[in-house]
């Protein structure tokens, strides 16, 4: 009985030799891999097994627990990644913004000039702090944003 079987086919392209691969996993785990060139009809197949290592039912256990135990530290690192992110993401457009002159507080002179150097500090701190807290790259973007709004017009 195989549980799963995938087959692939590679485009051909002039010159190239179509080819024909089959992956096989049966219900024991057990992984065929055949190959066919299809012009010529020649076949190969390997079949890898574990029957070297399997895994007991006690080292199952431990891993599903060492998953759930990183589970809650994954959650953390993708929220201060995406917290990162956040910051990254809000000085490219400001920059951006800057650069075409389409901030709409933008009237050349000082507001110019105040927020070109809040955004090279924010550069600054980004490329120096690789490794911040989420809370600091949130505070940070609070930071830019509230510099824009409070430069805006109402």
């Amino acid at each position: 009985m195989h549980l799963y079987i995938v087959v692939l086919k590679n485009p051909t392209y002039r010159g190239a030799v179509p080819v024909e691969v089959t992956f096989e996993i049966d219900a024991d785990g057990i992984l065929t891999v055949a190959a066919k060139e299809e012009t010529t009809g020649n076949f190969q197949s390997l079949t890898i097994d574990n029957y070297k290592r399997n895994l007991n039912s006690r080292e199952i256990e431990r891993m599903i627990r060492e998953a759930r135990e990183m589970a809650e530290h994954d959650k953390k690192e993708k929220a201060r990644i995406d917290a990162r992110n956040q910051l990254e993401r809000a000085i490219y457009d400001l920059k951006k913004a800057v650069l075409s002159e389409k901030l709409p507080m933008y009237d050349g002179g000082d507001h110019k000039t105040i927020v070109e150097a809040a955004l090279d500090e924010a550069s600054d701190w980004f490329d120096g702090n690789k490794n911040a807290c989420m809370q600091e790259y949130k505070d940070r973007t609070q930071k830019l944003k509230g510099l824009l709004k409070k430069l805006s017009p109402p």
